[in-house]
């Protein structure tokens, strides 16, 4: 083999490289490097991917993040109420993990002012050492050598790319701020029924004995960014929720980690604590909720309302009392009258 076919396949195969690297920062489906160009507008591909982006290449002063629990509020609600610039980014089903590679990135970025978080209780029973899915951390972290990974990516260039041109060229895409938002016409006290098995639990969600470590993901962030304004919420589950954990005896249990979880954040005087599990004509009211726990956009609306107005805070000074309220409250409610 001569000398200069191999220069010459060595050169080709150099330019075949940069071609492929160019495609796919030009294009930049999760948009790690820009937003999109030429006219072109996001496409809803993949929540882990596409954060990253969303945090380093827009401008805004509070960040808005959280699992699906936070899905159906909208950053444009949020720049309204609190006269600022929003970015909403969520990972549907998130860890603990995840949620502090989020909030890591926000913090490090520099540019919130204030965050509005979103701690369903299921994070801090799940599994603390794992993310929910594969996370590409190679994308939050500072070093363009691991970039390869996006840039060599078979899935990014086969799949991604065409799925984002081709859905560019059909158009009727929403906009940002309508993303992950479900209409209102998917909530029901009929449809929360029929996703709902009385009594029935998974095992692995009701481990508390993980709550410690959750917590410890997180709380560090929040130490650590005492200029941050932390505005941690707990979502509110529907009846149904409480309803299985009546049936299995172990409303005590969750009712513990809860207060614990408030407890642990209340220490930081960088955090304001808002608690909606005992909002009670939301959570009362099947026709807000899909399931046990999802509830509607219009409920998310009024979540962000009621930070705004500091409304259901609970401070060092009240939580007990609120918890102690709480468990009166699900402890004596008639749960037979939701399948009446």
């Amino acid at each position: 083999m001569s000398k200069r076919f191999i220069k010459i396949f060595l050169g080709l195969g150099i330019i075949l490289l940069l071609a492929t690297a160019g495609m796919v920062a030009l294009v930049d489906p999760f948009g790690v490097y820009h937003k999109p160009w030429f006219g072109w507008k996001t496409v809803n591909l993949n929540q882990a991917y596409q954060n990253p982006g969303y945090v380093k290449n827009y401008d805004y002063e509070t960040a808005l993040v959280g699992t699906s629990m936070t899905e159906g509020m909208r950053a444009s609600e949020v720049d309204k109420l609190f006269d600022t610039t929003t970015i909403k980014i969520c990972q549907s089903g998130a860890h603990s993990m995840d949620m502090a590679e989020m909030l890591k990135l926000v913090c490090k970025e520099g540019k919130a002012k204030q965050v509005i978080v979103g701690f369903d209780a299921n994070i801090f029973r799940k599994e603390y050492d794992t993310y929910r899915s594969e996370m590409p951390l190679y994308l939050y972290n500072d070093n363009p050598l691991d970039d390869i990974n996006y840039l060599f990516n078979k899935q990014v260039l086969f799949e991604e790319i065409p799925e984002m041109l081709q859905a560019n060229k059909e158009g009727n895409l929403p906009k940002l701020d309508d993303y992950y938002i479900r209409g209102e016409g998917e909530y029901s006290r009929k449809i929360a029924l029929s996703n709902y098995e009385r009594g029935v639990i998974d095992e692995v969600s009701v481990s508390w004995d993980r709550a410690d470590k959750n917590i410890d993901n997180i709380a560090p962030i929040i130490e650590n960014n005492p200029d941050v304004t932390f505005y941690i919420y707990m979502p509110p589950y529907s009846m149904l929720f409480w309803d299985r954990y009546m049936c299995n005896g172990i409303v005590d249990n969750e009712l513990a980690m809860q207060k614990q979880i408030a407890e642990a954040f209340l220490k930081y005087d960088n955090v304001q604590f808002y608690y909606f599990m005992n909002d009670y004509n939301v959570i009362t009211n099947l026709e807000n909720y899909r399931d046990a726990g999802h509830y509607s956009p219009q409920v998310c609306s009024e979540i962000l309302q009621e930070i705004h107005n500091g409304n259901y805070r609970v401070t060092k000074d009240n939580y007990l009392s609120v918890f102690a309220e709480m468990e009166n409250f699900v402890k004596t409610y008639d749960y037979d009258s939701m399948f009446n």
